[in-house]
Formats: structure tokens, C-alpha cells, sequence
């Protein structure tokens, strides 16, 4: 954990945990479904979303009794709310501070298009950048990746199938913004650029970190 210029306590480890007294990430090497509404789609026992392992694919950075990528949770997952699932507005339940799968006292990070909605563009621009997508330079360009304060790590992440991608390349991490039906925001940085203010579809998995209320 580390407090940054925007007053706020982050996690700087991604995520692993997976789900109520039962660890139903470790060992899955596909999504069960694709963050949909069906049991079948769910974490576990009044949980939901589906989560898996990136570990199982051995691809770096993610080896076999590494702690670095962490999990990767669908947005569903993510969410721990019923509606937050691919191809459905989510809407009220789903805007405000949101615990999700976040250890009691945490949240996850807001996201959106501005300062106002979104903690990664706020942050972003206290740290010395625009907020917007595609940096390629600059403090916050430094921030974000391996390198910076805020540790982030080239854990790629997962398709709707579980077929990872972009390990050793691309980070992610999901906020608890919606941008439409199918898509939710996230921040993404690679080795060459940062966006605070991504959106992609909600049967990705991504990483998660979270915030300290």
C-alpha cells in the first residue's frame, strides 16, 4: 500500500483473491462463461463473475508461484454485482463508491472520462499528466509503470475464453466505471503508452487493485 499526491492509499500488488472462503481462481484456465447472468458465470456461492489464475499459462511475468500478476477478474467479477455483466446497462447499482471484490475497507478505483468520475484520470493529472489516453511521455508516463510508484505490472490480461494476452507487455487494471452495456473503463499502460480513461468489454479479464476508504 502507498499513499499518493491525490491523498488516497492504493494497493500496489494486484489482487488475488478469489472469492467468499473459497479460492475459485487458482487453477482455472478458462472463463466459465462470459460474465453473464447464469450460475454457471459466477465466482462461487453468492458471488459473481468468473475469475481465473494467468499463472496456469506460465507465460512471464506470470510463472508458476509468482505473486506478480495477481488474478484476472471479469468485470462482473470485478463488480460483485449481479447486473455488472456483458451486454446489460447496469445503471444505478452500479455507480458511487463500489467495495466489489475488494477485502472489507477497500473499493475499487472509479473510472470515467474526467477528474470528477474517475480516479486513475485524477491521479493521473495530479501526478504531472493530461488524463488522457495515449501519454507517451511525461511524469505519469513514469508513474504507472514497473518502474514508477505505482509498481504496475506487465500482467496482460484474459479474453472472454480465458485465452491469455499481451503478458510482459500490457497492464491493466478495471475501475468500477461503466461506459455502455458491453464496456467498462479501465487503465491500461504498456511500454510505450498509458491510458487512464480505456474502456473495453466486460468479459475481459483484467487485474484489479483497490483503494483504501
Amino acid at each position: 500500500m502507498r499513499k499518493f499526491a491525490d491523498g488516497q492509499c492504493w494497493m500496489v500488488d494486484n489482487l488475488m483473491y478469489g472469492g467468499t472462503g473459497v479460492d475459485n481462481c487458482n487453477g482455472r484456465t478458462t472463463f466459465v462463461g462470459a460474465g453473464g447472468a447464469a450460475a454457471t458465470d459466477r465466482l462461487g456461492v453468492g458471488t459473481f463473475g468468473d475469475c481465473r489464475d494467468p499463472r496456469a499459462g506460465g507465460a512471464a511475468p506470470c510463472t508458476a508461484g509468482s505473486t506478480t500478476c495477481g488474478y484476472y477478474y471479469n468485470w462482473q467479477a470485478a463488480m460483485q454485482i449481479s447486473g455488472a455483466y456483458h451486454n446489460n446497462t447496469c445503471g444505478t447499482p452500479c455507480q458511487g463508491i463500489i467495495q466489489g471484490i475488494c477485502p472489507d475497507n477497500w473499493r475499487l478505483p472509479r473510472g470515467g472520462t474526467t477528474a470528477q468520475t474517475s480516479d486513475f484520470v485524477n491521479l493521473d493529472i495530479i501526478v504531472g499528466g493530461t488524463g488522457a489516453n495515449s501519454q507517451t511521455t511525461g511524469p505519469s508516463f513514469i508513474f504507472w509503470r514497473p518502474g514508477g510508484n505505482f509498481l504496475g505490472v506487465y500482467a496482460g490480461h484474459s479474453g472472454s475464453t480465458g485465452t491469455l494476452n499481451n503478458q510482459g507487455s500490457w497492464g491493466h487494471v478495471w475501475s468500477s466505471g461503466e461506459d455502455t452495456a458491453t464496456q467498462a473503463y479501465y487503465l491500461s499502460f504498456t511500454t510505450t503508452g498509458v491510458w487512464p480513461q480505456r474502456s473495453n468489454p466486460k468479459t475481459y479479464g483484467f487485474p484489479v487493485r483497490c483503494i483504501a476508504n
